[in-house]
């Protein structure tokens, strides 16, 4: 996903949310840019509306994906006043193959007992973190380690060890905070 701004238009606030959100997503499968609309001219006639700076583009698979620039625009503004909570709405309602976006994320989301077992049927073996909060320093280190599986080379084990979710068959999934009661934590704990 790209934010578009041009010099002396650029509203700070949502800059700065966009890049919330970009941090929030920096162990996802959505890689967030800025596009200077002034240095990048060719760019910006190709994929921004004019009177919409700034924006957001999506690309899935290297195509711009179309949507309600005006409608979703406007609701981004005024329902979720273009906070993070809100980007991730946009980002799941055109990018993500269910309600929960979990195509868009490295861990899937187990907040139900059908979310977690649908998670652990994707993959051979899936490690799932049962964690107090969706935030701190154990949400991001697992989210990172999930994102490292994935990437080219794997995550390095402290033992030297490549661990490569592909070559492995490993999904990861994650419970966070109050999750539905049919969902019960392993008898063993690592």
């Amino acid at each position: 996903m790209c934010n578009a701004r041009s010099s002396g238009r650029l509203n700070m606030e949502m800059l700065g949310k966009f890049e919330k959100t970009a941090q929030e997503w920096l162990h996802s499968r959505v890689a967030f840019a800025k596009i200077d609309t002034d240095r990048d001219k060719a760019m910006a006639e190709k994929w921004i509306n004019p009177h919409m700076v700034p924006t957001n583009i999506m690309f899935r698979d290297g195509e711009g994906v179309p949507v309600d620039d005006v409608g979703d625009f406007e609701r981004l503004k005024s329902e979720f006043h273009a906070n993070p909570e809100g980007q991730r709405w946009w980002l799941t309602k055109y990018l993500g193959d269910d309600p929960e976006g979990t195509n868009l994320h490295y861990v899937a989301p187990a907040k139900t007992a059908k979310s977690l077992k649908r998670a652990l049927k994707r993959s051979s073996v899936t490690l799932v973190a049962f964690l107090e909060a969706a935030k701190g320093d154990a949400w991001e280190a697992f989210h990172e380690l999930a994102w490292s599986a994935h990437q080219p080379g794997g995550a390095a084990a402290a033992d030297g060890r490549r661990l490569e979710a592909a070559a492995l068959g490993l999904g990861f999934a994650a419970a966070a905070g109050r999750v539905d009661k049919s969902v019960t934590a392993p008898a063993i704990v690592l």
